[in-house]
């Protein structure tokens, strides 16, 4: 959901001033005709009115959800959710923009129809779409769930490799000690260039033999109530950062090592489809 920022306010088209306050808790509640429909979305047409019932719409939903019911800005709401989780820390810059739009709408000329700003088509569609998301989100599991048998250490390497070929899969799940691990390509070719130098005993290596070459941290672990934006927080790490990047996440019951793998992702799963 997140992309790159627009240092604007979303989609906003500022006739001018610079005035922002602070709304009290429960303040402009949208009116019945108002509330957003079965999808979250308000049913008046008028964009103004809609983009400001939405922020209503999501300030009463973070509340609901941390438990604050005194008064607290929206920013610090946003703030704690994304300490709880239930907020992608993607969105915070694109949250504080919509706070400051909906500001110039509430705070500024006769709203919604004589404010210093107002919501581009743009603008609107995607508060729609951060307010689905933190409201609705679509979760790692079922959307990612596999049939997942983790390969033994013990299994011979030529046995992985194979599965991998007819599959076309660059990685497979391993279970290590007890412990789940990925088997990757790259761990394989890392294993090659170390024999370089003399002969390659495939036949008698073991899967175990060829994940102590795999990179540290380059798979993560997420529970099945974790939410796509979660997924890909993981896998849109930035090149240069000190940590490797991220090739796939297993996801478990509650996130940990020990459980049965429930289901598996990589970057590619998360592509939109263009067709």
């Amino acid at each position: 959901m997140t992309g790159p920022r627009d240092e604007r306010e979303p989609g906003a088209t500022v006739h001018g001033g610079n005035e922002s306050h602070e709304s009290e808790p429960g303040a402009d509640e949208p009116s019945p005709d108002r509330m957003p429909d079965e999808d979250g979305r308000p049913v008046d047409a008028d964009a103004s009115v809609e983009f400001n019932a939405l922020f209503n719409y999501l300030d009463a939903h973070l509340r609901r959800e941390l438990h604050i019911e005194r008064r607290y800005d929206f920013m610090d709401l946003v703030s704690e959710g994304v300490r709880r989780g239930i907020v992608p820390a993607g969105m915070v810059n694109e949250l504080r923009d919509c706070k400051a739009l909906r500001n110039l709408l509430v705070h500024t000329g006769r709203h919604p129809h004589d404010a210093l700003a107002r919501p581009s088509d743009y603008g609107l569609e995607r508060f729609r779409e951060i307010v689905a998301a933190i409201a609705d989100p679509v979760r790692v599991f079922p959307t990612f769930r596999r049939k997942i048998r983790p390969f033994g250490a013990d299994e011979p390497l030529t046995k992985a490799l194979r599965f991998m070929a007819e599959h076309d899969f660059s990685q497979v799940v391993v279970r290590d000690d007890g412990r789940l691990a990925v088997l990757s390509s790259e761990g394989v070719t890392r294993w090659l260039a170390a024999l370089a130098d003399g002969t390659v005993p495939v036949a008698s290596t073991t899967i175990g033999d060829v994940l102590r070459y795999e990179p540290e941290g380059t798979f993560a672990l997420l529970s099945r109530s974790a939410t796509i934006d979660e997924a890909r927080d993981f896998f849109d790490r930035a090149p240069g950062l000190p940590q490797p990047r991220v090739h796939a996440v297993i996801i478990t019951e509650h996130g940990r090592d020990t459980e049965q793998p429930l289901g598996f992702a990589t970057p590619w799963d998360l592509v939109p489809d263009e067709q």
